[in-house]
């Protein structure tokens, strides 16, 4: 007579193996509690996205401190009294340290040629400025200031020099200043390259 009672197997021996099941068994995602998860990753996301958002961002604001600086240039211009020079003028004076060719003027202060000459036109109008043909080049004009351009100049920059002085000790900003200068100079460099290049 067949026996249909269920056989009996030891407690112990199910307690080990569903041990070792449970054991085999991945530990869900969700089991592995908020705080020891990296969040390293979402950190450096945030970053490299404020950094392009301030990269987008920077063409607009050098346009609007150029204008502002060209305000600034009006404003001393007006309370020195020259009234026979506009402040594109004025920037242009300023990079001219000796005499130099137009080309050289052109490419210092990234001027649109046809700009560049109408306005070395009107300094030589106005006395700022003298020309003259390159000995090695006829076809070369070279500029050089005139003594009422070299005292405007130093005159101008006094007042840039008592302005940065007075920025400088405004919160201490004298490094800040130094390092934005550094990090634009190292941007132009990097659109120079790509440029020339291809690639940064």
């Amino acid at each position: 007579m067949r026996d249909n009672s269920v056989s009996e197997v030891p407690v112990s021996s199910l307690s080990a193996k569903a041990a070792v099941e449970s054991a085999r068994k991945p530990v869900p995602q969700a089991a592995v509690p908020p705080a020891d998860r990296p969040a390293a990753a979402g950190a450096n996301g945030a970053e490299a996205n404020a950094a392009n958002n301030a990269y987008a961002l920077l063409p607009r604001l050098i346009e609007r401190m150029h204008r502002r600086y060209l305000d600034v240039l009006r404003f001393e211009l007006t309370r020195m009294g020259v009234d026979d020079l506009n402040p594109v003028q004025m920037m242009q004076l300023l990079n001219i340290d000796e005499e130099v060719s137009v080309q050289e003027l052109v490419d210092r202060g990234h001027y649109v040629g046809s700009s560049a000459f109408y306005n070395i036109k009107k300094l030589v109008q106005a006395g700022y400025i003298e020309q003259s043909r390159s000995p090695s080049d006829r076809r070369a004009v070279r500029v050089k200031l005139t003594k009422k351009a070299h005292d405007l100049c130093a005159r101008l920059r006094e007042q840039q020099d008592a302005l940065a002085t007075a920025f400088v000790k405004l919160d201490e900003k004298g490094t800040d200043i130094e390092g934005a200068y550094k990090t634009l100079r190292s941007l132009e460099r990097s659109w120079d390259d790509y440029l020339r290049y291809g690639k940064y």
